[in-house]
């Protein structure tokens, strides 16, 4: 069974799921980390941004975020 098929059910498939993420050589990454959106970083958190989406949640006419954002390119000096 793949990650995707348990679709990251509890704490054992969540786990799973970083360990699939964190080692790029798995069989089941590229499968995974495209399910995901296609960029996922366990450390990222945005307090603001989850606020909004728990705000927004149970309204009707509210356009859901499915991935996390990927981080915006920091200039170059």
């Amino acid at each position: 069974m793949t990650i995707l098929e348990s679709s990251i059910r509890g704490v054992s498939g969540y786990e799973r799921f970083l360990e699939i993420v964190a080692d790029r050589k798995d069989p089941e990454y590229a499968e995974t980390i495209r399910w995901s959106g296609g960029y996922f970083d366990s450390e990222w958190f945005d307090l603001s941004m989850a606020d909004k989406d728990v705000h927004n949640a149970l309204r009707s006419n509210v356009k859901r975020r499915l991935y996390q954002p990927k981080p915006k390119p920091v200039p170059k000096k």
